[in-house]
């Protein structure tokens, strides 16, 4: 019959999550360790290193990437130790793999932790953690039952999902996640709201499909008011963190929106704004006169004005870098006015081939506008 554990640390010394989980490490019987987490640093893994290595067990870590969180450091410490590690990209930043869940087992013993730790210096002894230990008798049917449950709900997830959890060995295969900005260098300053990912030719391979989430939708209480959001762009190699206003929000991302098309098709390049979630704007004046307003506009042949700005892209939380793009607004008296349709866009450009991507479509698009007049930051989430 199992044997639960309610603890929560902070409060007594002698009450940690490090030496439970060291405890589960050191225990001989156990033939099998796998340890799933969240966020992962390289101070936490060092501490628990002398016990990985002790240990007879084969363990095998699950750890959530694209998170600002995990470090290429700690990564680098469990690869060089030979455990299996397989991170997990949700490739959404409203969702991330957020589970923290230890499980030891050998022929007749097995022990469960599932709470709120990471494994980082805060989860294993800094911060305020709760969770629940079940010491399991697997000669006991339940108990073997029990088990055998969160263990195929591991295996669902490793080999289930291909796409989202990768298993990584080789220093080559770590350096790409880095490349690509979804894990953090500890020696660098942390990003709280996004990476960045300066290597052109590993942007595409960043942007994966999103992981099939079944959730349950709360309710919004509340008016919905505009973002004011921290964002961090890089200029001249130099990070620069930013309030930005939230100006514009688009409906679900579509082929056209992206400039998707079929092979011998020649696509626009270009994304027309119109209202989006801001039902309330005027669509024929909101963008010239309000989020481009400042802008140097000058006139084209056609006529219609042109506009050049500098925008920050952010896609699913990793940043791209700047772009140069090319804001255009028609003349008035244009058929567009009459038809009711849209009368400003923005020229994708040297962007096109991050947006040319499936895996974007029925996403948003938000748009946000800095302190300076000429820089924009385009976030696709």
């Amino acid at each position: 019959m199992a044997d639960f554990k309610y603890i929560m640390q902070g409060f007594q010394k002698d009450i940690n999550f490090f030496d439970e989980i060291k405890e589960v490490l050191e225990t001989e019987d156990y033939t099998s360790i796998w340890i799933l987490t969240a966020f992962v640093n390289e101070r936490a893994i060092c501490n628990l290193m002398p016990s990985i290595k002790k240990s007879k067990a084969d363990i095998s870590f699950i750890i959530g990437i694209r998170n600002n969180v995990s470090t290429y450091q700690a990564l680098k410490c469990l690869i060089n130790m030979k455990v299996s590690v397989f991170v997990f990209d949700t490739a959404r930043i409203e969702s991330i793999f957020h589970a923290k869940v230890i499980v030891g087992s050998g022929t007749n013993s097995a022990k469960v932790i599932c709470g709120s730790a990471n494994i980082t210096t805060g989860g294993l002894a800094n911060n305020i953690e709760a969770g629940i230990i079940s010491k399991l008798n697997l000669r006991c049917e339940s108990d073997e039952k029990f088990l055998t449950e969160v263990r195929e709900y591991i295996d669902n997830i490793i080999h289930n999902y291909p796409q989202n959890v990768k298993k990584i060995s080789e220093d080559r295969e770590l350096d790409e996640l880095y490349e690509q900005g979804l894990v953090v260098d500890e020696n660098q300053r942390k990003l709280r709201n996004n990476f960045f990912c300066a290597s052109k030719e590993k942007q595409e391979k960043s942007i994966v499909s999103r992981f099939p989430l079944v959730n349950k939708k709360l309710l919004n209480f509340g008016k919905k008011q505009k973002q004011t959001n921290a964002i961090l762009r890089k200029l001249d190699q130099v990070i620069v963190e930013e309030v930005c206003e939230e100006v514009w929000k688009s409906n679900k991302l579509t082929k056209s929106h992206l400039g998707i098309v079929k092979k011998g098709t020649h696509a626009k390049g270009e994304m027309s704004l119109g209202k989006g979630q801001y039902r309330q704007i005027d669509q024929f004046t909101y963008f010239r006169d309000t989020v481009f307003r400042d802008l140097d506009w000058k006139n084209n042949k056609s006529g219609d004005e042109i506009a050049n700005a500098y925008f920050t892209m952010i896609i699913c939380g990793i940043n791209y870098g700047e772009y140069k793009l090319r804001i255009l607004h028609k003349r008035k008296g244009m058929v567009a006015y009459q038809q009711n349709n849209y009368v400003t866009s923005i020229r994708w450009g040297d962007v096109s081939h991050l947006l040319k991507n499936e895996n974007l479509l029925g996403r948003e698009l938000v748009i946000y506008k800095t302190s300076d007049k000429e820089r924009y930051v385009i976030d696709i989430e």
